[in-house]
């Protein structure tokens, strides 16, 4: 076993024993704002009445690439507020993990980050077993694809 492996499954433990999630709630008021989806349904039922009020099919396109542009347009705005809650959670987490890590190296604070990232997106993943599995995803090449996609 090379020093890096070594390294590597410490960081796991680590991570495993003291990542605890944050509240589904703490998060998702965090996330965003609700006018979005709010306005999203509004436009859909805008669409709903003026297909029931126009005789004709061309006098409801208008109406009908409104409300896709405004469906687009949020679907956008919401991925991006995800990606954003990700970034945020990963930094809080980093630090708070970081200042408790044991051993700090440049490596480690890049490795920590990309298995902090492993948990935000899946908290109940166990890194511990994940990498008895399938070890080629905890190679170094692997996370620094996770951790800039």
């Amino acid at each position: 076993m090379s020093k890096s492996e070594y390294d590597i499954e410490n960081l796991i433990r680590f991570v495993d024993e003291e990542f605890k999630p944050f509240d589904r709630l703490k998060t998702m008021r965090s996330s965003g704002s609700i006018w979005p989806v709010l306005l999203l349904f509004l436009t859909f039922f805008s669409v709903i009445i003026a297909a029931s009020t126009t005789p004709s099919f061309l006098q409801q396109i208008p109406w009908i690439l409104t409300f896709s542009a405004v469906a687009m347009a949020t679907f956008s705005f919401l991925q991006a507020s995800r990606k954003q809650l990700e970034r945020n959670l990963l930094d809080k987490y980093f630090n708070e993990l970081y200042s408790r890590l044991p051993k700090k190296t440049e490596q480690s604070g890049f490795f920590l980050r990309s298995l902090i990232l492993m948990k935000i997106r899946n908290p109940k993943l166990k890194l511990q077993l994940a990498y008895q599995i399938e070890k080629k995803f905890f190679r170094k090449e692997e996370l620094l694809k996770m951790l800039y996609e």
